[in-house]
């Protein structure tokens, strides 16, 4: 009996030892996605996810899209809908969200040094 006490602590103290090395791991693959591409990208129900670009001016700016059966697609929020031109051109025209996304960063990322260089 003893023994199989011994063994049952032993593998929870190891289940705990995986879970924080999973949760170290899952953290530091957002770190290094948003450094990277620009993106955070958080998962905020069952299939949908929100994201917001590193030269967003406020956290109001985020996108939220919902995974479907034959992709992925956007939900329209009011930010979405300010993004009107870039909507219309890269996911209407072009269907394709990295495209998108990438147009929308250097959009931000024009708008932030813009702003800096006029300060």
């Amino acid at each position: 009996m003893q023994e199989l006490k011994k063994n049952l602590e032993n593998s929870r103290i190891k289940l705990q030892r995986m879970k924080e090395e999973f949760t170290a791991s899952a953290q530091e693959y957002r770190d290094v996605c948003y450094m990277l591409l620009g993106y955070k990208i958080d998962r905020t129900g069952h299939k949908n996810y929100r994201i917001s670009n590193m030269y967003a001016d406020s956290a109001e700016e985020y996108l939220t899209f919902t995974l479907c059966e034959d992709g992925i697609e956007m939900v329209h929020t009011d930010y979405s809908t300010s993004l009107g031109e870039l909507v219309e051109l890269h996911l209407h025209q072009h269907r394709s969200i990295p495209v998108f996304l990438s147009a929308l960063t250097m959009e931000l990322f024009t708008r932030t040094t813009m702003q800096q260089e006029i300060a």
